[in-house]
């Protein structure tokens, strides 16, 4: 019974490492091929596809909507959409998916050291080939994120095509301008400052701030492309600082 159970255990790691591995984007160790957060399972992602759209969050003070169908993220203030910009989701593949639903946001990252999950490769704080670039922003209860990118795949976050933005295992990828100006548009959130958080990425030093209450409220779904209402901001293909 023993040896039976053990079998049955190695043939359900096996299942994981083989189908689970690009269906999220988990803190700390990173799939080295796509560059995305590299732990979680097809569990953990039917239920989150499963969780429901509430715009209401939208009146708050401050929050993101992410719409998958024309891949364009918008900040609202009070109910009032500010400022949109492109991001790259999920491939469309049956490995990988970006979750629909309403979210909080939870850690924000700066400088995250990256380390593969296949492979011993790392890329260490800040580094200019880290894939995870260098500020990420992590969804309560999930392993998903938003973050920004290397120079290699910078033109995955500014092609006009949505569909040539289809290019993560998951997370949504945001280029490091726009990563930039929305984590300093968020930082009072997390009892930081612009300042800080310039100071700590020109050192290049790790470090992770949480909310002091509740995280902004992020809603991921399908819309329509004339719902999009924030004013653009179209960056081209520039290096990072």
């Amino acid at each position: 019974m023993r040896n039976r159970c053990s079998l049955q255990l190695l043939f359900c790691s096996m299942l994981l490492i083989t189908f689970g591995f690009e269906l999220s984007c988990k803190p700390r160790n990173f799939n080295q091929d796509v560059g995305e957060r590299g732990e979680g399972g097809g569990a953990e992602v039917a239920a989150l596809v499963s969780n429901k759209v509430d715009e209401k969050v939208l009146q708050e003070a401050l929050a993101i909507r992410l719409n998958l169908r024309t891949n364009i993220a918008t900040l609202y203030e009070k109910g009032k959409p500010q400022r949109s910009w492109f991001v790259a989701t999920a491939r469309k593949d049956n490995r990988s998916v970006t979750p629909t639903g309403t979210f909080r946001m939870d850690e924000l990252t700066v400088c995250q050291s990256w380390n593969s999950t296949r492979t011993q490769a790392s890329k260490g704080p800040c580094d200019p080939l880290n894939p995870t670039g260098h500020f990420g922003l992590w969804f309560v209860g999930t392993t998903y994120g938003f973050h920004d990118v290397e120079k290699s795949q910078l033109k995955s976050v500014t092609d006009v095509n949505p569909e040539a933005r289809r290019q993560s295992s998951g997370c949504v990828r945001t280029h490091p301008e726009t990563m930039r100006w929305l984590v300093n548009k968020i930082a009072p959130f997390y009892g930081t400052t612009e300042a800080e958080l310039s100071s700590l990425e020109k050192a290049s030093i790790e470090r992770s701030f949480f909310p002091l209450k509740r995280g902004v409220a992020l809603v991921i779904g399908h819309w329509a492309p004339s719902t999009d209402k924030g004013k653009l901001m179209v960056l081209r293909e520039v290096s990072p600082q």
